[in-house]
């Protein structure tokens, strides 16, 4: 019978070229203001061990291209050396990156928006059992298309409000679900952060 949809928080940038998180925040509350009373809405927070991939990745790929432009005969000795220079400060902060990931072991979150709508009938406790079976295409449609007025709504609030919000697919839904409800196992790191970086080396 209820129809659910769920929107993610995008990661936020609040490094030296990002926001505040207390301007986030302020956004965050802004978006909550502009829905209309009544909008079933849960706001719920997942905890992660933050993946070390997407940084190791980066930092190996500068070390790459700073080896290979420093072998490129077309460049002037300087350049060749600066990027000799920036490769091997790629390599280091790569294995700081990777201890500094193995000893603290950091967390993220991931925040999520959720919505619901219920069948016109469901929702008064008037449902029969064909309803709630869901064998009742009238009700199911304006479920649906409540829903899809209450994602569109939050959309519209979290743009205005300058707030990144994504809708996720069913899949990653039943995996935000699934990790919900089996914490400690999504809590783990598949690998060390260390014998990560060597595999991509």
């Amino acid at each position: 019978g209820k129809r659910v949809a769920m929107l993610e928080l995008e990661s936020l940038d609040t490094g030296p070229e990002g926001l505040p998180l207390e301007a986030w925040m302020d956004r965050y509350s802004l978006t909550l203001e502009r829905l209309p009373p009544g909008t079933q809405l849960q706001v719920c927070v997942q905890l992660a061990v933050w993946d070390p991939l997407p940084d190791l990745a980066a930092f190996l790929q500068a070390a790459r291209q700073g080896h290979a432009d420093s072998q490129d005969a077309a460049r002037s000795a300087r350049r060749r050396e600066q990027a000799a220079a920036l490769a091997l400060a790629a390599e280091r902060m790569t294995a700081c990156t990777a201890c500094w990931f193995d000893q603290v072991r950091p967390i993220t979150w991931h925040t999520l928006f959720v919505l619901s709508a219920n069948p016109p009938g469901l929702q008064a406790g008037r449902a029969h059992s064909r309803s709630r079976a869901g064998e009742d295409p009238a009700g199911d449609s304006a479920a649906r298309e409540a829903l899809d007025r209450a994602v569109t709504v939050l959309t519209a609030a979290s743009h205005a409000a300058g707030l990144p919000l994504r809708r996720l697919t069913a899949p990653e839904m039943a995996q935000r679900v699934w990790s919900g409800l089996h914490p400690a196992a999504s809590g783990q790191a598949r690998d060390r952060a260390s014998e990560l970086a060597v595999s991509l080396a």
